[in-house]
């Protein structure tokens, strides 16, 4: 397990520095550092840092995997600025945190100044059943939109993408994350992060999807009641993720494991970026967006959203 920090001003300055950060965790690095790849289990994945208009993106993409059929990606905040012009948050840091067990895994957290962050991850599965692969990429972003009747926001609302959730509105397949499940009995090997959200989004499902992050409701309650003020606890919740055997009402869902490395954190009386030692180990902890009592947020002058809240959800990595 490794942790490092790094100062940083621009989301290119990032996959150099996870290039020569990668090794020094036992992970197997590829490419160059201008384009790195990481091996997770025998699968190489891109990180690429790209700027298109107002969109400055972290994404990983799956090379030479047929079966991977979408890329993970996180960008940076919009906020403030004019209705036609936003204000791009610019990168302050990044932390890497790494490990190799119970499957090898990468959390990239960026830092835009205090109690603003971007969440990647690609990792394996700490496998429930017998399948093969279990390599897993997502990201996190807030809703941006410059349309005012979006707002005001709720941190549950359904536009915002948390890590391995399924239920959101704002990724198409393509880019929503996956993982991979090749098994005899499962006709789709790469299940999205992407499940129809009209309607009951548990009927309307495919059978090509996986679930189970925050706002996907089957993990939520322990985060919820994941507190104990008089014992001075917060439990780290493992994200369980599931998938649908098939589409529709009479769909049963088969479980996954979870993701390796990572859990969800009330973060309840936990300062952001805060680090927690349990025996011999050590978790970083990290709000999805920002941490905040407000349960909505606003929008700005411009239209833009003035802030962000992710509330108490947070994330806790194993370095």
């Amino acid at each position: 397990m490794a942790y490092q920090q790094n100062g940083i001003s621009a989301l290119a300055q990032i996959p150099a520095l996870m290039y020569s950060f990668a090794p020094t965790a036992g992970l197997t690095v590829g490419g160059s550092s201008a384009a790195p790849t990481l091996a997770i289990d025998g699968i190489h994945f891109l990180l690429s840092a790209t700027t298109d208009g107002f969109d400055q993106e972290l994404r990983w993409d799956a090379q030479s995997a047929p079966s991977i059929t979408s890329a993970a990606r996180t960008r940076s905040p919009k906020l403030n600025g004019t209705t036609a012009t936003p204000t791009v948050s610019a990168p302050t840091k990044v932390h890497f945190i790494a490990g190799l067990s119970p499957a090898p895994y990468l959390a990239i957290i960026v830092e835009y100044g205090f109690n603003s962050y971007r969440h990647l991850y690609l990792g394996g599965m700490d496998k429930i059943g017998g399948y093969i692969g279990g390599q897993v990429i997502s990201g996190c972003d807030f809703a941006a939109s410059a349309d005012g009747a979006d707002y005001p926001r709720n941190y549950r609302d359904p536009a915002h993408q948390y890590l391995f959730s399924g239920f959101q509105a704002l990724r198409t397949p393509s880019e929503a994350g996956g993982v991979l499940v090749d098994h005899a009995n499962n006709g789709v090997k790469w299940r999205t992060f992407a499940c129809p959200i009209t309607g009951n989004p548990v009927d309307t499902m495919t059978g090509s999807e996986a679930f189970g992050g925050f706002s996907d409701e089957i993990n939520d309650a322990y985060v919820a009641r994941g507190i104990g003020t008089f014992a001075g606890i917060n439990m780290l919740v493992p994200i369980q993720l599931y998938a649908p055997t098939a589409g529709g009402a009479t769909a049963n869902f088969a479980p996954l494991g979870n993701p390796a490395g990572v859990r969800m954190v009330n973060l309840s009386g936990i300062d952001p970026g805060a680090q927690l030692t349990i025996g011999s180990d050590t978790w970083y902890l990290f709000p999805a967006f920002s941490k905040k009592e407000a349960t909505t947020v606003g929008k700005s002058l411009g239209g833009w959203a003035a802030e962000e809240t992710s509330h108490v959800i947070g994330y806790a990595y194993l370095g």
